[in-house]
């Protein structure tokens, strides 16, 4: 399990929520300002990057990203 987390952003319409990217595919779609991963696999490279949206759906620059090799063993 690898949880990525970030800090909260601000929107003159107000954050709605964070779309999730890994290895630049869109992962997830959360409110929180954190994601947990429970099916990447283990000893491999993954690269993250997160995009605030707000209420028109509007999508913020992305953020800068994050490269992490998960623990243990391929």
């Amino acid at each position: 399990m690898f949880e990525l987390s970030w800090s909260a952003s601000t929107d003159d319409v107000g954050v709605e929520g964070y779309k999730v990217y890994l290895d630049n595919k869109e992962v997830a779609s959360v409110t929180a300002t954190s994601c947990r991963f429970t099916s990447i696999e283990r000893g491999k490279v993954y690269t993250f990057v997160v995009r605030a949206f707000d209420a028109a759906k509007n999508l913020s620059e992305p953020s800068n990203s994050v490269t992490q090799r998960t623990l243990g063993a391929k």
